[in-house]
């Protein structure tokens, strides 16, 4: 399972050819350690925005 994550970031990595920015970020405390990150990122030679949103936690202390 960590080959598969690591081959992901380094594929991506290889295709993103943009120098994106981040505009901005918040963060969203939930309940049982669970952090809701907002990021939006652009691409200033291109005008291309792109929304992240990623869902934060441990595995130890929260299941799904």
């Amino acid at each position: 399972m960590r080959f598969k994550r690591v081959f992901f970031f380094f594929a991506l990595a290889a295709t993103a050819q943009a120098d994106w920015t981040i505009l901005s970020t918040s963060s969203e405390p939930g309940r049982d350690g669970l952090v809701h990150r907002h990021i939006v990122l652009e691409d200033p030679v291109g005008s291309e925005r792109v929304t992240v949103d990623l869902a934060i936690f441990s595995t130890k202390s929260c299941t799904l």
